[in-house]
């Protein structure tokens, strides 16, 4: 054979290699794909066991709606009006598919941060490896080559990027998570080989409902698929898309579908469980700024912070915001010229831009919701800046996608790359070692804004757990300075005055809280209070006050119940109670409260088995542990009431002063005010290093 021939014959032999998938080249993905997998681990394996933080609390640690007992109980919550919901802690009917996940882990992990920690760890990574899939099938599509290394750092980065921590280990954003790996693995089916086929579009179709009942920002799927099929599919040619466009047909029915099902059933498209205070108006100005932050987070991940809190932007005219929309407008010009060429590189630059802006219209355009900057909304639109850097990386080193890096660059070329990934692969594991210490992390979050009233009173609440109570009281008066109108701050001082039995000074401040904001659970602690003074009827026009913004408050019926139950009218107190079972069967004080009745009624056995289920619910609630002592004491066993006894002393002093008196009378158990002497040296116990 001549040297001619030999030569035609290797290229030949070396294109139909590079053109078809080989066993090297399926080891070198899978491969690439462990490496994602270990990366992830590394980064954030040692946060799995880190507490529960922010929205974390309420809709996972108190949320009673998760707490099933039984596997056939798991649907049981999950879709319902919001007429029934004016409470945060429950379940988001919105969202079933992301509650479900959260109910399931509570059934076999319960309130164990492990299990939900990850859970999201594991979606991170899918997420990842996800977005490698679809980056080798839009390269295919675009230069008919997969570019398989391309398409892992940009996933590598996607993994690494310290902007991801806040998903990657924030329980309650699991919904973004859940939401990508939908919206990518139906992407991934509608722009497969014949796309058009039965089983690819009905996948896509289930995948598109599960998106949507994860986080309703899935509602642009739609959208992602005519920008992905035109732009890149048929590189902006409008004769051979447009025979395709019957294929986009069930997604915008759908689509349509979910939001007459929407307003028919909740009453409205938007977030219903958002609350923004700002005017339409100042919250769109302020977008011009944010969508440049967010441009800034991902390409320079400073001023990260898990709570953001943007100064309102009331006029256009104001110099950051022209500043912001002359940096947007210079990246428009450039994105035209880039685009105008018309080369596949085009069409990969006008898709990437596109889809950083389709992924952010939710939240970034004229409906407001909680606030105004967040990186989570970051999480799938990040991708799409992720592919420029690609290109701007392929711009400086003179790389083609159809070609090798040049051998005499390619070692500043992997330097510059491993310094680039180590860099972000730092920021985020320094991010993440905090999400370990809740107070650090919030310190953090006032680094970034001093004054941050969300800060200090979250600050607050850690150090009143710690039982540093002046400490918290310290912030939460720094956060009522910052913001008069932060009714939580008010209701938490309210509680301190009122376990310090400073009830006066409690009503004081559980007053000042439904002031700013009438709130189901300040109007509760506020008839609590009254009750403690026996101030019945003040009592229970509060408590209906709660009632009145949540007809389904379980704590509302439950405290009623202990205030008939107060007075002796056993029959109004089940009545009450009952109905607060209705609604949260498991809820310690309930439990308690039905075994104060038992009690009265001499059905022991009926009482300590809602006593252990109000135990079981709440390990550190000392009046279930005193009513047990007194239930045994009752029942002839006094060493198990000494037992139970002692479990109460020794959570709260108070049950010092209070001996188990077995032949006590029919209303006896449970906590009562205590005399002036008694309760100093009650606070004196309860001082910081005591």
């Amino acid at each position: 054979m001549s040297k001619k021939k030999k030569k035609t014959a290797a290229l030949a032999k070396k294109n139909a290699a590079s053109a078809s998938p080989t066993p090297t080249g399926s080891r070198a993905r899978l491969w690439m794909v462990g490496v994602l997998v270990v990366v992830g681990f590394l980064l954030y394996g040692n946060t799995l066991h880190s507490p529960f933080i922010l929205d974390d609390v309420h809709k996972i640690q108190t949320n009673p709606d998760i707490r099933i007992e039984r596997l056939s109980q798991v649907f049981s919550k999950l879709i319902y009006p919001y007429t029934e919901n004016t409470s945060f802690v429950r379940n988001d009917p919105s969202r079933p598919v992301t509650f479900l996940t959260y109910t399931l882990n509570y059934y076999f992990g319960k309130l164990d941060p492990f299990g939900y920690r990850l859970v999201n760890l594991l979606g991170h990574i899918g997420v990842g490896i996800f977005l490698f899939f679809l980056t080798r099938r839009l390269f295919f599509l675009l230069f008919e080559k997969e570019q398989v290394g391309t398409s892992f750092l940009i996933a590598l980065f996607f993994i690494v990027h310290p902007v991801n921590t806040i998903v990657a280990l924030y329980t309650f954003n699991r919904a973004d998570i859940l939401a990508a790996l939908a919206s990518l693995g139906a992407l991934l089916l509608f722009i497969g080989p014949k796309p058009h086929t039965r089983w690819r579009v009905a996948g896509a179709i289930a995948l598109f409902m599960m998106g949507l009942g994860s986080k309703q920002s899935v509602a642009m799927l739609p959208f992602i698929f005519l920008l992905t099929d035109y732009v890149v599919v048929h590189r902006c040619r409008w004769e051979p898309f447009r025979s395709r466009i019957r294929v986009h047909f069930p997604f915008w029915i759908v689509l349509a579908l979910y939001f007459v099902g929407r307003i028919a059933y909740f009453g409205a498209i938007g977030d219903l469980e958002a609350e923004s205070p700002w005017p339409r108006g100042n919250y769109l100005i302020t977008q011009i700024y944010s969508v440049v932050r967010y441009l800034q987070f991902i390409l320079f991940p400073t001023g990260l912070s898990l709570d953001h809190m943007p100064q309102q932007y009331t006029s256009v005219m104001d110099p950051t915001i022209l500043l912001s929309l002359g940096v947007l407008a210079i990246l428009a010009g450039l994105t035209w010229l880039a685009v105008r060429r018309g080369t596949a590189v085009s069409s990969l630059v006008l898709f990437s831009v596109l889809w950083f802006a389709f992924q952010l219209a939710p939240t970034s355009s004229i409906l407001p919701t909680t606030t105004a900057l967040a990186e989570n909304r970051l999480y799938l639109a990040q991708y799409g800046i992720l592919l420029l850097l690609a290109l701007g990386y392929g711009t400086i080193f003179r790389i083609h996608f159809n070609q090798q890096v040049a051998p005499k660059t390619r070692g500043l070329f992997f330097s510059l790359l491993g310094v680039h990934l180590a860099l972000f692969g730092g920021l985020a594991y320094n991010r993440g070692l905090l999400f370990n210490d809740p107070i650090r992390l919030w310190n953090d979050v006032l680094r970034v804004y001093p004054t941050q009233p969300r800060a200090n009173y979250c600050l607050g609440v850690l150090h009143f757990e710690k039982k540093d109570i002046d400490r918290a009281l310290t912030y939460y008066e720094k956060t009522v300075k910052l913001d008069p109108t932060y009714a939580e701050a008010y209701n938490n001082m309210g509680m301190i005055y009122a376990n310090r039995w400073e009830t006066e000074k409690g009503i004081e401040y559980f007053s000042k809280s439904v002031e700013a904001k009438p709130r189901e659970k300040s109007y509760c602690n506020l008839g609590r209070a009254y009750a403690s003074l026996k101030k019945y009827p003040e009592a229970l026009a509060a408590l209906e006050r709660a009632l009145a913004i949540n007809p389904s408050s379980s704590l509302a019926y439950t405290l009623i119940g202990r205030l008939w139950y107060d007075q002796g009218d056993l029959l109004k107190a089940q009545e009450n109670l009952q109905k607060a079972y209705r609604y949260a069967p498991n809820f310690h004080e309930l439990r308690n409260n039905m075994a104060l009745v038992s009690l009265a009624d001499k059905k022991y056995e009926e009482a300590l088995e809602h006593l252990h289920k109000a135990i079981e619910s709440q390990p550190q609630y000392a009046e279930a542990h005193y009513n047990s002592a007194m239930a045994y004491a009752k029942m002839g066993q006094p060493e198990k009431s000494r037992e139970f006894f002692d479990k109460a002393c020794s959570l709260d002093p108070q049950y010092i002063f209070k001996p188990v008196q077995p032949g006590a009378g029919p209303l006896g158990g449970g906590a009562m005010q205590l005399p002036p002497n008694i309760e100093k040296y009650l606070q004196s116990l309860s001082a910081p290093g005591n």
